[in-house]
């Protein structure tokens, strides 16, 4: 909800659906939001602290030398919550900030890698596929991937994208496995199977 609404409420604000007072507070939102997440990345727990012993005991994970707040956010089972009740967040701070500011610094790692995924998957989307090809032979993509691209038989990455049940994860995928096996490697089978099938095909006079 609160990232929807970070989303949605500066193309409300463009369509005029959104008060000057409201895009005021969005504003006064944000700013908080990005100074925290700013705060947070700057200060750093030494190794030597006796929090952070707390902090390893809590997470499980070891710190070497010293860990930013953010990187003690970003451990799995630590919230914002539990910076507060360590005195290493201010508990006035709005609660819908500190879950923008939780939901950034945990996923941002998650986003960057899908944002250039899909900037990787545009620059790809004229890179041709091989024609006639049995992708069930790819096992790094999934079954319906498999079934709807062999079916379909798309010319290249972007038609592929364009079909249902082949996901970003699959695309990416067949990207590498493109990359890996270069094209006289996927031709070569190819070309075995049609001279195989050209020579069943030839009558027995055409053979004399």
């Amino acid at each position: 909800g609160d990232n929807a609404d970070r989303r949605l409420t500066p193309l409300g604000y463009e369509l005029g659906l959104i008060g000057n007072r409201r895009w005021k507070i969005h504003q006064a939102k944000q700013k908080s939001l990005e100074d925290e997440k700013i705060r947070l990345n700057k200060i750093r727990i030494k190794a030597s602290d006796p929090l952070a012993k707390c902090i390893e005991n809590e997470t499980g994970g070891a710190i070497k030398d010293s860990i930013t707040l953010a990187e003690i956010l970003r451990r799995p089972g630590i919230h914002s919550k539990d910076l507060i009740r360590h005195n290493l967040m201010d508990e006035k701070l709005p609660l819908s900030v500190r879950e923008g500011v939780e939901i950034d610094i945990k996923y941002s790692g998650y986003l960057k890698r899908q944002k250039a995924q899909i900037d990787q998957l545009k620059k790809q989307s004229k890179k041709l596929l091989p024609e006639n090809f049995n992708y069930h032979n790819i096992q790094t993509i999934s079954q319906e991937a498999r079934e709807k691209l062999t079916a379909t038989q798309p010319r290249n990455l972007g038609q592929a994208a364009e079909l249902p049940g082949v996901s970003k994860a699959d695309l990416m995928a067949l990207l590498v496995w493109l990359k890996v096996n270069k094209q006289k490697h996927i031709n070569l089978p190819l070309m075995q199977i049609d001279n195989q099938k050209e020579k069943n095909e030839i009558s027995p006079n055409a053979r004399r």
